[in-house]
């Protein structure tokens, strides 16, 4: 974890200017040999220091001609910094302090296994599917259902009048041939139908 600290002017001369602070000294004043220059008449050829210990940054005045304020307060001693920090150089020199805080990524190995191939070129996950495929196809459990579903299927793709003369067979053979054959098999036709068949021929079912 790094952090990345800089000055903004937000007042002064160079207002919208930007100044990193990459060292762990930035020395500010109006002497160009300074690492900071600031070239306005209020601000003394050395005027203040910034240092950075372990991350912690700390602003001290250098006996400027003006004095340093930290956020409207005149400092006599070194002083920390914290982001958004107002750093006065005069009257008229306003810095804003900003740091952030930059985070390293690491990457972890992914955790996803990868599937494993055979000779064949076929990989685990493959052939699981096939065999869930397989036996799908086999529908050892799903046969019934799956015989009536198919007949429905196959009805539904019938002519409206195929399907109708189906019904009317289907009709017929349940509630006419059937009956039938069981009356003849237990030689019941005298039993239900007497009065019929004395009409059509007298005394046959007496």
């Amino acid at each position: 974890m790094a952090n990345q600290a800089k000055l903004i002017f937000r007042s002064g001369v160079q207002i919208g200017d930007k100044k990193d602070i990459s060292g762990t000294l930035l020395r500010i004043g109006r002497d160009p040999a300074n690492d900071f220059v600031v070239d306005e008449i209020e601000v003394s050829r050395n005027h203040a220091k910034i240092t950075c210990n372990e991350g912690i940054y700390k602003i001290e005045d250098l006996n400027s001609t003006n004095g340093t304020l930290l956020n409207g307060r005149r400092i006599s001693n070194s002083e920390k910094l914290k982001d958004g920090d107002l750093i006065s150089l005069g009257e008229t020199n306003i810095f804003e302090f900003s740091i952030t805080k930059e985070i390293e990524k690491v990457l972890e190995p992914s955790s996803v296994t990868e599937p494993k191939f055979d000779a064949k070129g076929h990989n685990d996950l493959l052939s699981k599917r096939e065999i869930e495929s397989d036996f799908e196809t086999i529908g050892i459990a799903d046969a019934p259902n799956e015989k009536k579903t198919n007949f429905f299927n196959g009805l539904s793709k019938l002519p409206t009048w195929a399907v109708v003369i189906l019904i009317a067979l289907g009709f017929i053979i349940l509630f006419c041939i059937i009956p039938l054959f069981f009356i003849e098999i237990s030689n019941q036709w005298c039993n239900l139908f007497s009065g019929f068949f004395n009409a059509i021929s007298p005394g046959i079912c007496s």
